[in-house]
């Protein structure tokens, strides 16, 4: 028979067996603190979509920008066109630039005849100025073109000296080119006009009551073009200093 103290001990072995086996139950079980608690995905950042939209409106500046510079360019016109209108009115026998203001002439000069005026100079001129491009555009512009014959009178030292100048002869056509579209019947004493070179151009009556571009005659009227209008004058207009 087990003494008492032997079954003391037993039930003390047993104990401790069992604090023992709950223990390691406890270990087993999973702590919900202890799992990996799943990140939740980043969300997008406002500033983020921001800074997207800031780019798309850069963009969009930038191409704002270069319609802006597109606009400078000259649009070409459609159809026949002022330089193309000057260019058909080309006669080889007309006079040289200074011809006749080197002539000594007592006589009072002659009518000039009814006949189409040419223009070989100032096509010449506009060439060397580099203003085809602008006669060539959609326009609408009005030029009042001085014929061979004026330039024939205008001095041939001067003549030559004002090609020598592109930038004093852009001034000067540009002073003959304003822009809108004016026929004959528009126009009248007192209008005045802005010239694409900067200066004001005015209308005003002779004596006869013919109507004269600052003093040159208007010897062929309304020589139609798709981007405008030609009107032949008598004279090359100077135009007063800016």
């Amino acid at each position: 028979m087990p003494s008492q103290r032997h079954r003391w001990l037993l039930a003390l072995f047993a104990a401790l067996a069992l604090v023992v086996a709950a223990c390691e139950t406890d270990d087993d079980v999973d702590d919900p603190a202890d799992e990996d608690v799943e990140e939740p995905a980043d969300e997008p950042d406002d500033d983020d979509d921001v800074g997207v939209e800031d780019d798309e409106d850069d963009d969009v500046v930038e191409d704002d920008d270069a319609v802006e510079e597109d606009d400078d360019d000259l649009t070409p016109a459609e159809g026949e066109t002022i330089l193309d209108v000057l260019a058909a009115r080309v006669d080889e026998d007309a006079p040289d630039p200074g011809e006749e203001a080197e002539a000594e002439e007592e006589e009072e000069p002659e009518e000039p005849e009814d006949e189409e005026a040419s223009f070989a100079s100032l096509v010449e001129a506009v060439e060397i100025a580099e203003l085809e491009e602008l006669l060539e555009s959609e326009g609408p512009f009005t030029v009042f073109g001085p014929t061979d014959e004026a330039f024939a009178l205008f001095p041939a030292d001067s003549f030559e000296e004002l090609v020598a100048d592109p930038e004093r002869l852009d001034e000067v056509l540009g002073y003959h080119i304003v822009e809108g579209e004016h026929p004959m019947d528009e126009l009248e004493a007192g209008d005045e006009f802005d010239t694409v070179s900067g200066q004001t151009l005015t209308l005003r009556e002779s004596e006869g009551g013919d109507l004269l571009v600052e003093g040159a005659p208007i010897v062929e009227a309304d020589i139609e073009a798709d981007n405008g209008v030609v009107h032949g004058i008598g004279a090359v207009l100077l135009a007063p200093a800016l």
